[in-house]
């Protein structure tokens, strides 16, 4: 056990020690340390948080116990030894009772979290890319972050001046007009690049499970050009905030790479670049998310392509405007605004032909090539732009496959998605408008 990770005053403990330590946990406390029932999502509200310069060195010591506990926890999980509680580390640092001591506790259970996710990694339980086994957390991470639980209401929140208790921390002022009324569950305080304070505040209410009857239905297909062009013919311009920004962004870079690494100088203007990336992907999320409101509050369901942005932007010459369009976090807004207001949101697979299916006859063109932006269909001879036909066809397989979820009694979002060349059925296409309206009854 190296001295960095651990008090000297802990290698001196024998094995025997913290077996008798482990033994001590009280019944109360392995029940806390079990995860909640999952009775379903949850909402979360972030708020920007305007703390005081106490409440910042607070704050700051809550980051710094917190990494502490985990980078230890974890030197004593890789030489398998007992993992004692954290009143083992009070009692040898007397700082750590000036932090909240509920934030100290998430710390091991983050860390259990950590390894349980990385076994379901392993096992092949876990969806996504596989992940690696948890790492020391580092103080030079400009991302720093610790969890609290609300415990006899030692976490309120008052909207009429706009302030939040946490912790040990106090009141603190925030910025955001948005209001709830459900019980606060937890808060996650972080800190981000731009040295920002935000709260994650988890409250205690489910999202609907009864879905809408899905009268109105819309298709999405992406543009680099526009951002969305929909199954109505509607074309969304995107402002391309990191191409205005550009040239801010590689006038403050330049500064800082003139700079002699660990100065005063050289952090100040690490900051100055931080905010100039926060400005683009704030400005890029308040379009994304005013926009995908505005639709989910006029349609009942949403259908969009699962397309692989990183592949996109690594494979074609349009990285920096692949990534610009934040194609990826729009389709999750959609999906989870969808989720909240009880509506459907259906994700089409990648593999579905919604550029070369003629939305009129169903033909398949697949001759097509990319820098065909208009086409005439050999099939019917209907001249189709390519966006807005693979729009209808994307609507007309997100009302096939919703159709054919409500008729299984499954109400959510869509397990099924399209595979192959012949996904459409006959009875699905119409001559005049190459739609279906949906026939469910919303149950």
């Amino acid at each position: 056990m190296s001295s960095k990770t651990c008090p000297k005053r802990l290698e001196l403990q024998s094995l025997n020690s913290f077996a008798v330590l482990q033994e001590n946990i009280s019944k109360k406390e392995k029940r806390n340390m079990k995860k909640p029932k999952n009775d379903g999502p949850k909402k979360t509200f972030k708020i920007r948080l305007y703390p005081n310069v106490a409440q910042i060195v607070l704050l700051y010591k809550t980051f710094g116990c917190c990494r502490k506990l985990y980078n230890t926890f974890l030197s004593l999980k890789q030489q398998k030894q007992p993992v004692p509680t954290e009143s083992v580390f009070k009692s040898e640092f007397p700082y750590m009772k000036e932090v909240d001591s509920i934030a100290l506790q998430q710390s091991r259970l983050r860390l259990q979290t950590a390894y349980d996710n990385f076994f379901k990694s392993l096992k092949g339980q876990r969806k996504g890319s596989k992940i690696g086994p948890p790492k020391f957390k580092s103080k030079r991470n400009e991302f720093q972050s610790y969890k609290s639980i609300n415990v006899n209401e030692n976490i309120q929140i008052n909207f009429e001046s706009r302030q939040i208790k946490l912790p040990k921390i106090g009141w603190v002022k925030f910025r955001d007009n948005r209001i709830f009324s459900a019980r606060i569950n937890s808060v996650t305080v972080s800190r981000d690049p731009a040295h920002r304070f935000h709260a994650s505040i988890l409250i205690d209410k489910s999202v609907p499970q009864n879905k809408a009857c899905p009268e109105k239905v819309l298709g999405f297909d992406m543009s680099l050009q526009h951002l969305i062009v929909d199954s109505s013919g509607n074309k969304t311009d995107y402002p391309r905030y990191f191409r205005k920004n550009e040239d801010k962004l590689a006038w403050e870079q330049r500064k800082l790479s003139r700079k002699q690494k660990a100065s005063h100088r050289y952090q100040s203007q690490k900051i100055k670049v931080a905010r100039v990336h926060a400005r683009i992907a704030d400005s890029r999320r308040d379009f994304l998310q005013k926009l995908s409101t505005q639709i989910t509050n006029e349609y009942n369901a949403v259908c969009v392509e699962s397309l692989n942005m990183k592949a996109m932007a690594g494979s074609l010459t349009l990285g920096k405007s692949v990534n610009d369009c934040g194609w990826g976090e729009f389709s999750r807004m959609l999906e989870y605004k969808a989720l909240w207001k009880g509506k459907h949101f259906i994700k089409i697979d990648k593999w579905f032909p919604s550029s070369k299916l003629c939305s009129v006859c169903g033909f398949k063109n697949v001759a097509l090539t990319l820098a065909d932006r208009v086409w005439t269909c050999p099939g019917c001879g209907t001249v189709q732009d390519r966006d807005c036909n693979a729009a209808v066809n994307v609507r007309d397989e997100g009302i096939r496959i919703l159709n054919h979820n409500l008729n299984s009694s499954t109400v959510g979002t869509a397990g099924i998605h399209a595979q192959g060349d012949c996904v459409r059925p006959v009875h699905l296409q119409n001559s005049a408008s190459g739609a279906m309206l949906c026939t469910g009854n919303g149950r």
